[in-house]
């Protein structure tokens, strides 16, 4: 209910306007948004788990936060999330030939600190990206870590290089 909540308000809010407001009614909805976080217009929170957003981040028009019982979506701090990246900690098992979708399991997906994930990304349950790391747009990032530093890209995506600084 609380996420249906959020997604209603930040639905009536200009999509890049109000951020200080859009964070006191997100904290008010059991959303931790660090100090400065800007979060923009129609990004969707479902599920049962937990979000955490960092201090000094973006989230970009159009992300999706979809969490599960145990399976929560950890952002570090000074963090750039483009448009329409999806964070997925749920999913389904192999299951046998009577239906493919088996038992659901979950995983929580973290970023670390620094990092900027290209427009599209979606990230699975499991995913954990390195902090000062960069994501190509509409890259897929499995179950596994990501070094830090790192560029990101591909479906499914791997290190393409490693990143100065």
């Amino acid at each position: 209910m609380k996420y249906l909540i959020a997604c209603l308000l930040l639905d009536i809010l200009p999509p890049t306007r109000f951020f200080a407001a859009k964070r006191i009614l997100l904290r008010l909805l059991g959303i931790v948004v660090g100090s400065g976080t800007r979060v923009c217009g129609r990004v969707e929170f479902y599920g049962a788990g937990k979000v955490v957003i960092g201090a000094d981040c973006w989230i970009g028009i159009g992300t999706k936060f979809y969490t599960s019982v145990g399976g929560d979506v950890i952002i570090g701090d000074r963090c750039d999330i483009a448009p329409e990246v999806a964070f997925m900690c749920g999913s389904h098992m192999i299951g046998n030939a009577l239906r493919r979708a088996g038992d659901g399991r979950a995983g929580t997906i973290r970023v670390g600190e620094g990092c900027w994930l290209g427009i599209r990304a979606t990230l699975l349950g499991g995913a954990d990206v390195g902090r000062s790391s960069v994501v190509g747009a509409n890259s897929l990032l499995l179950k596994k870590d990501y070094p830090p530093s790192s560029l990101i890209v591909g479906v499914p995506a791997c290190v393409a290089r490693s990143l100065e600084g």
